[in-house]
């Protein structure tokens, strides 16, 4: 009989922490921005972000946000400002950090090369601006925010399932 392979791996607490972290990120940022009379700097800072970004013909769903920038947009601007942060962390601590245990359920070697694939494919939807998707060519509407918070914080979990994997070859 073979012996049962798992990718499935418990989470550390500070990987739960920076894996939903987008959520609190969206909700502060909204509230803060909403009632603290910073919305038009958000504002402003978006939309010279993304003329920037977008001006060299970047490939991204953010750079087909309708003019002018709201609220809504300035938040989930943040939110993704965070998430790249957030990335950046999850995967340099779990990928390249010393001292980084294996989680005790993992069998090294046990992710194909699609399931490999199909977790940076999905944080790389959510690089390009997969959160606003379904949202492209419209103004966004305040449910537009769950999607966010949720998409983004699935791709930060796929990213660390990806840097386990990669970490842990056999």
């Amino acid at each position: 009989m073979a012996e049962p392979r798992s990718k499935m791996t418990p989470l550390l607490t500070w990987e739960w922490v920076v894996g939903l972290s987008p959520i609190a990120a969206t909700v502060v940022a909204y509230v803060a921005l909403a009632n603290l009379s910073l919305e038009g700097a958000a504002v402003g800072f978006t939309t010279r972000a993304l003329d920037g970004l977008c001006a060299g013909g970047l490939p991204a769903f953010w750079c087909r946000m309708p003019k002018p920038v709201t609220l809504l947009a300035a938040v989930q601007f943040m939110a993704f400002l965070w998430f790249i942060l957030a990335s950046a962390y999850m995967f340099w601590r779990v990928r390249f950090a010393p001292g980084y245990p294996k989680p005790p359920a993992y069998v090294p070697g046990s992710a194909s090369l699609f399931e490999m694939a199909s977790w940076g494919g999905i944080w790389l939807f959510m690089l390009i601006g997969g959160q606003i998707f379904p949202y492209r060519g419209q103004p966004l509407a305040e449910p537009s925010l769950l999607f966010a918070m949720l998409g983004l914080s699935l791709a930060l979990l796929s990213l660390r399932m990806l840097a386990v994997s990669l970490r842990f070859r056999a």
